[in-house]
């Protein structure tokens, strides 16, 4: 399944690459339930990652951070390197943060009667920050 996402490009449609034409679909050949959610849940996570590849807010804060806490030419690959280290730590621990949250809230909202209070809560507290700016 790496293989597969890791060279299929979804945005060419009846193509891939320079060769035209509907021999050229992709498609897995699945045996099994199994299979299928094996296959949804890889794409999902490679889609994911793939995205944050292009994240325009994830590259500007690359670029920021190279211009605004580097000093000099002299050290640049050292300075890039400790701004690289301190990014994918912090990446590291708000990805797991949050992926526990997500892990135990789904937990929690498995009752249709929390999912509806948690929707309402949701709603209300959208309605609320919107206050400032109708009343401003």
């Amino acid at each position: 399944l790496a293989t597969f996402w890791e060279s299929h490009d979804p945005t060419q449609g009846m193509r891939q690459g320079n060769d035209l034409g509907t021999q050229y679909r992709s498609c897995l050949y699945l045996q099994s339930q199994a299979d299928l959610d094996q296959a949804q849940q890889t794409a999902t996570a490679f889609q994911a990652a793939m995205f944050q590849l292009v994240n325009p807010k994830g590259i500007t804060v690359i670029i920021s951070s190279v211009t605004a806490y580097t000093s000099s030419a002299a050290n640049l690959a050292s300075e890039v390197l400790a701004i690289f280290m301190v990014l994918a730590l912090v990446t590291i621990g708000s990805t797991c943060t949050w992926t526990l949250f997500g892990i135990l809230i789904g937990q929690f909202l498995k009752t249709e009667t929390r999912l509806r209070l948690f929707n309402i809560i949701m709603a209300s507290l959208l309605l609320v920050s919107l206050l400032p700016v109708l009343l401003g």
